[in-house]
């Protein structure tokens, strides 16, 4: 019963997982092919030098020029706390819960696409194939086939429920030794819009970012524009991530190569001096 033909799609499965996982480590740990490079020389070595984790004081300058307050109060984003899901799937401001929510459940930004593929893959070829021969012990014949639809999607459930839960440490154990396995690794980071567009954070609207991190990892990432934006990136366009939101998987981002570039680093400069 361990080897049935029933059992084939599980060993599929199991089989692409283990295989995904293998390019995983071959790869170093993600996409290699993916065209987001890193920005290495963005003159942040010599523009900024700021420290993301103690909060940075860049919010306050930024606010004093431009009158824009781009941090909520508690850590929330302005028009975020309240979301209802719009038309094309984006968070809209009206509920406290989005579908966003549901891709954090799945393990999405937690961990390389990749990976996250591998280890759904694995977890639904092992959980489906356990299932399936266990029922056919206590049964002591095969499940038809009526039976073996629940089980090929209870297990798909549990898989994705179970890999989005352990996404993130099975990411960690395959970041490179030594390489910050915080969210903050990708501030300085530049991407691809992986949605039709980006929305400025005023609007409450939330959209999806391609970005690849230091240690070459491609990680999907909620993202919006600082309310000062005035460029508004669309899909497959190029973009810079600047700062990590309180908000969790959430990152505010500026068009590569814009004028809102340009002025992110008009205002971090002068921040930087004065320290």
């Amino acid at each position: 019963m361990l080897f049935s033909i029933e059992n084939l799609p599980y060993w599929i499965f199991l089989g692409a997982g283990t295989l995904l996982f293998g390019l995983v480590i071959v790869s170093g740990g993600g996409d290699d092919d993916v065209d987001a490079d890193i920005d290495t020389d963005l003159d942040l070595d010599a523009d900024i030098d700021v420290d993301m984790d103690a909060g940075i004081d860049v919010d306050a300058d930024i606010d004093a020029d431009l009158d824009a307050d781009v941090d909520a109060p508690s850590g929330r984003v302005p028009g975020f706390a309240e979301a209802d899901p719009g038309p094309d799937g984006e968070a809209i401001a009206g509920s406290g819960f989005t579908p966003l929510d549901i891709l954090g459940w799945l393990g999405v930004g937690k961990a390389p696409i990749i990976l996250l593929l591998a280890l759904d893959l694995c977890l639904w070829g092992l959980l489906g194939w356990m299932a399936t021969v266990i029922l056919g012990g206590l049964l002591r014949f095969i499940p038809f086939f009526l039976l073996r639809i629940p089980i090929l999607l209870g297990s798909m459930v549990a898989a994705l429920l179970i890999g989005g839960q352990i996404a993130r440490p099975i990411g960690k154990i395959f970041s490179s030794f030594g390489e910050s396995a915080s969210a903050d690794r990708l501030v300085g980071c530049t991407g691809k819009v992986s949605s039709a567009r980006l929305h400025n954070v005023s609007t409450g609207k939330i959209a999806q970012v391609d970005v690849v991190d230091p240690a070459k990892n491609l990680v999907t990432v909620n993202a919006v524009l600082p309310i000062w934006a005035k460029n508004q990136p669309t899909i497959g366009e190029k973009v810079l991530v600047i700062e990590r939101s309180d908000k969790a998987y959430l990152y505010f981002v500026i068009a590569k190569d814009s004028e809102d570039e340009e002025q992110w680093f008009s205002v971090i400069s002068p921040a930087k001096s004065s320290r």
